[in-house]
Formats: structure tokens, sequence, C-alpha cells
């Protein structure tokens, strides 16, 4: 079984040279959430010398479901791409489950949809509770999110 830093390299190659025959304007990428992190790279900077390189927007979908090895790739134009890609809106009041502290600012508290990261303002003192949170500003890698009601 590949790691998940040998299938992420891969999988930046095939988008690499994909960008170079397709016309389409994004790729959206489905794949391990463990890969997708990689793809990502530390405050999303992997993923902004990708798009740099190819001239593309890419979106990455971390799916909980799939094998580390199984990555899918999807060209088409960002608006239908960024719909397929986000999980959630602005101005969306969701239940969530909070699931750990943030890393770097252990105040907050990180919730995830399909993968998505949900950075919940102040919620790290509820990890292991549901919360009502209202998604206050969407990003392609993630969502910053107020909690409502506990």
């Amino acid at each position: 079984m590949l790691s998940e830093e040998t299938v992420a390299h891969k999988t930046q190659r095939e988008l690499e040279r994909r960008a170079r025959v397709s016309r389409e304007e994004a790729f959206l990428v489905t794949c391990n959430p463990l890969v997708a992190a990689q793809i990502i790279g530390p405050n999303g900077t992997l993923l902004r010398r990708l798009e740099e390189r190819t001239g593309k927007a890419i979106y990455v979908k971390g799916a909980e479901g799939m094998h580390i090895e199984d990555v899918e790739i999807v060209a088409g134009t960002k608006a239908e791409l960024e719909q397929r890609a986000l999980p959630v809106r602005e101005g969306q009041v969701l239940d969530m489950q909070v699931q750990e502290p943030h890393l770097t600012n252990p105040k907050d508290g990180i919730a995830r949809i399909e993968g998505y990261v949900i950075d919940i303002e102040g919620g790290g003192r509820y990890v292991g509770q549901k919360l009502k949170v209202e998604i206050t500003k969407v990003f392609r890698t993630y969502a910053k999110g107020k909690v409502r009601s506990v």
C-alpha cells in the first residue's frame, strides 16, 4: 500500500499533466482526507503553489470512506466545481460535533463535514459535544463558524 505522501505526489504530477492539455479552468480532487491534507499542505501553501504551476483553480475534497490510493480528478468550471467541493454556505446553521481543539489555537474547535474542516470560534471547550454552529466564512480548504447554541 502506498503512503499518503506518495499518493499526494502522484496526484500533483497528474494534475500538472492534465492542466497542460485541458481547456477547463478548474479541477476537483476527491481523495482520502490524509491524502487531501498532504496536497493542501500547511495553511494551504502546497495547494497555492500547485495552482500557480498549473494556472488552474484546484479544489480538494476529503472523503472519509475512500481508500488511501483512490483519487478522483474531475475538470470543469470554477463555479460548478466549487459548488461540488464546498459542503457549506455562509449563513448556514448546522448541528455539528466538535471533534478536537484547533491545533494552533486550542480555544477554537474543529468539526468536519465530508472531510471539510469547520474552525469553530470558541469551540475548543466543547470537544465531544454537539453544537448549533453558524457558518461565517467559507474558504476553499475550510470554513469558519461561531457557536449559536450548546
